[in-house]
């Protein structure tokens, strides 16, 4: 498939735009193309004063010493490291996310798969349905809004903790230097 694929590159006033545009095959009835599947890695290397959008339907990405990021996924693990200012992610379908050292972090929708960030200026994460939460030195405010299903862990905390709403796994916190407030039947520790 590679020769029907494409790397394109788009240049507006005030960004560029890289697109990797693949063939599709759903519909495809011909034999050389049927039980097809493709990969690729792309490896992008920007000066670190640049920000970064990424949207991406499948597969890891690995995003280094950046000035900020946004992350929307579908699919696929996500590190995050070394981003001097926000991380924000609005959409995450499954797989893990693993930040670190950034400024702040704010997960809007994550349905699937482990969330852990250390040391970040402050965590906000509206909504996650499933997997466990694991913040570790974050300098201000941690602020969970909902969290369906897995644990939360959170270790060395600034600012306030505050958990909103958690249906079900144990919360456990330690050395929060500000006001704690969690739902009392969701407390373990």
């Amino acid at each position: 498939m590679l020769a029907a694929t494409d790397l394109v590159l788009r240049r507006l006033d005030d960004r560029l735009q890289v697109f990797v545009e693949m063939p599709d095959i759903s519909g495809e009835t011909e034999s050389r193309w049927r039980n097809e599947y493709a990969v690729m890695d792309v490896r992008v290397e920007l000066p670190d004063t640049v920000a970064v959008i990424v949207h991406d339907s499948s597969g890891g990405m690995i995003l280094r010493n950046l000035a900020q990021v946004e992350v929307i996924d579908s699919s696929g693990d996500i590190e995050i490291d070394q981003v001097a200012g926000p991380v924000l992610i609005p959409q995450d379908s499954s797989g893990d996310i693993d930040i670190r050292g950034v400024g702040e972090v704010t997960i809007q929708i994550d349905s699937s798969g482990e969330i852990y960030v250390e040391d970040a200026d402050a965590v906000t994460i509206a909504n996650d349905t499933s997997g466990g939460i694991t913040l570790r030195r974050i300098q201000g405010d941690v602020l969970i809004g909902n969290d369906a299903s897995g644990g939360i862990s959170v270790e060395s905390v600034g600012g306030s903790f505050i958990v909103e709403n958690d249906t079900s796994g144990g919360i456990r916190y330690r050395e929060v230097a500000g006001q704690v407030s969690i739902p009392e039947q969701r407390e373990g520790g």
